[in-house]
């Protein structure tokens, strides 16, 4: 049964019109970049003293913790950079109502410190 008798059965429904954007919207893209700036923001600072250990106290574990303490500032530094390519991203697909999730940053990010934890853990069983 049919409200619209002047519809047929196979007439398709009709098309939906993205919401539009709302504030709500841009307010918590800004809070993801943000959060990601803070992320970003501590890996670098991890590095730097990480640095600060290898001046203070260099026993012959020197080459780790230069790795990781780089690795940690260059992490640091590509993540503020994909944060902000993110935010610009999903601020063009919040407009356009085309929005298409991505776990793309936080899978690298996420393997990143699993491999600077990796090379601290070896830097400090190799001298300890």
């Amino acid at each position: 049964m049919h409200d619209n008798p002047s519809r047929g059965a196979e007439d398709p429904p009709p098309p939906t019109v993205p919401a539009p954007a709302t504030v709500r919207d841009h307010l918590a893209n800004e809070r993801t970049l943000l959060a990601w700036v803070r992320t970003a923001l501590t890996l670098i600072g991890l590095g730097f003293i990480i640095g600060q250990l290898i001046v203070e106290n260099d026993a012959g574990r020197g080459l780790f913790l230069t790795a990781t303490s780089v690795a940690l500032v260059l992490l640091g530094g590509l993540a503020s950079l994909l944060a902000v390519r993110r935010f610009l991203r999903t601020e063009r697909e919040i407009e356009t109502g085309d929005f298409h999730a991505s776990a793309q940053l936080d899978v690298a990010l996420a393997g990143g410190v699993a491999v600077a934890a990796l090379v601290l853990a070896v830097a400090l069983v190799i001298s300890g």
